[in-house]
């Protein structure tokens, strides 16, 4: 490594820890651009160094499995820091019963089984279980803040019900491999994830509201629709009467979009999500979007750090140090860390 890489990973180590150590970043999302990504990897580096005693870990499926069920391939367990609260079910307990405490027995049930929430005696390595859902994940998040947590750390995945959807998420970071696609195809889409948590964030709409609103003549109107899917004609209607601004709540999906696209761009005024990443068009057809359209969130995403892992699970590695090099120059103003780096 060169001097210069060496400067700016402990840059942005120092950077990373010393937001995630803040006292308000409760709830600090670790998201995957797709599976066998090193989210596990790069989860554990965190756990071995944060300076924090009281520790939450979940994950928004099932974490530290000896072999991925999807390719076989063999997956690392999940280390587990002494006095750390952590979800998982009573086969896993029944493995490692020695060394932990069961706190309580939750409501949320994954595959028909309940899950636990588990205090380490000592420090291991295993296996962690979440719920599926956002709304089920987020209330475990605030079931060990009330049993003391002052971190939780959640392991996720981006897709149409990604956790990075919850307004209550306070740190983000965005792990990215060759598993994803080429080296262009990994700039697109992290220069697309960057863009989108880059949307002005606008105060105008309440973001629970689950059904479009707009407003006209300052007046706030409320309709009935919950999604955009078989309501487009009656969004097209809504945008032909020119109000100031509208609210959608839901996801803006390629489909929908095709429908909507000639509306929202002869549309003068704000366009305004709930959520910048409800908008999952192709990056192409967003860079229009953005540019013809006043686009604005109500939740900011709080983008932290890009993690990149070299390794592919698919066997279409690439350059270490061509990646690293290459994505700092594209993403100068984000720190961007490297799993392959001597660091970790």
């Amino acid at each position: 490594m060169k001097q210069k890489e060496i400067k700016d990973t402990t840059k942005c180590l120092s950077h990373l820890f010393e937001v995630l150590n803040q006292k308000e970043n409760k709830i600090i999302a670790i998201a995957g651009l797709s599976k066998n990504a090193g989210k596990t990897s790069f989860l554990n580096f965190i756990l071995k160094n944060i300076q924090e005693p009281h520790i939450a870990i979940t994950t928004t499926g099932h974490d530290g499995e000896d072999f991925d069920l999807l390719t076989g391939l063999k997956k690392p367990k999940v280390f587990i820091p002494p006095n750390t609260l952590f979800s998982t079910n009573q086969e896993v307990i029944s493995k490692i019963s020695p060394f932990v405490d069961i706190i309580e027995k939750t409501k949320y049930r994954v595959i028909g089984f309940p899950l636990f929430i588990l205090q380490s005696k000592t420090e291991l390595e295993t296996e962690i279980i979440g719920p599926s859902s956002v709304e089920q994940q987020m209330n475990l998040a605030n079931d060990f803040i009330r049993l003391g947590a002052t971190k939780v750390l959640i392991d996720g995945s981006l897709d149409r019900k990604s956790i990075v959807l919850s307004p209550e998420i306070n740190s983000l970071v965005i792990v990215a491999s060759p598993v994803f696609g080429t080296m262009k195809e990994l700039i697109n889409e992290l220069t697309y994830i960057y863009e989108k948590t880059s949307i002005e964030v606008n105060h105008d709409y309440q973001e629970y509201s689950d059904v479009v609103l707009y407003k006209l003549n300052n007046r706030e109107v409320k309709t009935g629709i919950h999604s955009l899917i078989n309501h487009e004609k009656e969004l097209i209607e809504i945008l032909n009467i020119k109000p100031e601004s509208i609210f959608i709540p839901s996801s803006l999906t390629d489909k929908v979009y095709q429908k909507l696209k000639n509306s929202f761009f002869s549309f003068k005024g704000k366009v305004v999500f709930r959520n910048s990443f409800q908008i999952m068009i192709k990056y192409e057809d967003f860079k229009v979007l953005k540019s013809r359209t006043h686009l604005y969130s109500i939740v900011k995403i709080p983008l932290t750090t890009f993690v990149i892992n070299s390794y592919s699970a698919n066997n279409n590695h690439l350059d270490s140090e061509i990646l690293r090099r290459t994505l700092r120059e594209y993403f100068s103003n984000i720190d961007l860390l490297d799993i392959q780096e001597p660091f970790f």
